[in-house]
Order: structure tokens, then sequence, then C-alpha cells
């Protein structure tokens, strides 16, 4: 192999991609079920089976989830020349919905249900903010191959760390829920006073 044919493959690896449409709309739709896989182990399959909604809500789940998509598609129409910005943008959005989707506990209180409009809304700030980063990354990289290393190790680093907090801190809520048992109405023994 010569050293243009690994010119051209790394220049093809950061490219933006042809069917940017469909990496944009899975990285907003699967991810938020994704991030909640790692604390199934401490959490129960129930953890998972809050966000399978009915069909109504799944779908109202998905169309928020399209957002962050929405707004990673444009970046990516824009960064047709500077690359690198548009895939700093995607790890950044992906780190930021594993950790907020992965870390939300619907059933900690009535309200808990509202972080799901908001999520996919801060997650087109983390969008932004990892293009913005990226464009910095691109402007101070002078190598195309110098450019996919930091896209890879930078991204394997960010997403690795953000597993480990998310699942951190879902074994500590655990384990603080362990303390306080929950009692159901219909265990309760009532009687009547007459």
């Amino acid at each position: 192999m010569h050293s243009s044919d690994k010119t051209n493959l790394t220049v093809d690896a950061i490219k933006i991609p042809k069917n940017l449409i469909l990496i944009c709309i899975l990285v907003g739709v699967l991810i938020p079920y994704v991030a909640r896989l790692p604390s199934i182990p401490t959490r129960g399959l129930e953890w998972l089976t809050d966000y399978l909604l009915d069909r109504v809500g799944f779908l109202f789940l998905t169309g928020l989830n399209l957002i962050p998509s929405g707004f990673l598609y444009v970046l990516g129409k824009s960064s047709e020349k500077k690359p690198l910005a548009f895939w700093v943008s995607i790890v950044f959005t992906a780190a930021y919905l594993i950790w907020a989707h992965g870390s939300v506990n619907l059933k900690s209180s009535s309200t808990a249900s509202i972080a799901l409009f908001f999520i996919p809304i801060y997650g087109v700030g983390a969008a932004f903010l990892g293009w913005v980063t990226g464009l910095l990354l691109n402007s101070i990289l002078n190598t195309d191959r110098v450019r996919l290393w930091v896209v890879g190790v930078g991204s394997l680093v960010l997403l690795s760390c953000v597993l480990i907090v998310t699942i951190q801190k879902s074994v500590s809520v655990v384990t603080r829920e362990e303390k306080f048992p929950i009692i159901l109405i219909d265990d309760l023994q009532l009687s009547k006073k007459i």
C-alpha cells in the first residue's frame, strides 16, 4: 500500500458521510435507549422499560429526540470543508445524551418526566459546543491523520468516562434507595374504626 493510498483512506474516514441524515437520526433516536442499557444490572429491566412507552408516547419521545438529530444534520451540511467539526459535535452530543438519558430517573418524582423535554434541547447545545471545539481542533491540527486519531481516541476516552460516571451514579442511587423500603397501599393493614 502506497502512502498516498493511506492518505486517501484517512481523508475518506474523516469526511462527511453520504448517508448523513441516517447517522444523525440514529444518534438522536437510538442513544436514549442505548444509554439505559449499562444500568440494567443495578436498576433492573424496568429501567429500560420506563422508556418503552405506549405507541403514542414512543412516537412523542422519538420526535423530541429528533431535535438534536436535525441540528446535527445542519452542522454536518455546514461542515463540508471542515468535517472534524461535525465528528466532534457527534461525539459531544452522544456523550451528553448518554449521560442525561442514562441518569434520569423517571420514577424519582412526579415531575421527573419533564427532563425528557429538556434533554434534547440541551443536546443541541452540546452539539454546538462540539462543533465549535471541532472547528478549533481543525485549525490547530494540520494533517488528516492526526485529526482522525484525535477523533478516535477522544471519542473512546470521552464516551468511556461518561459511561463510567453514569454507571457509578446509578449504583450510588440504587444503594441509597435500598435503605428506604417501598410500601404499597395494598400491603398496609387498614382497619375501620366503628
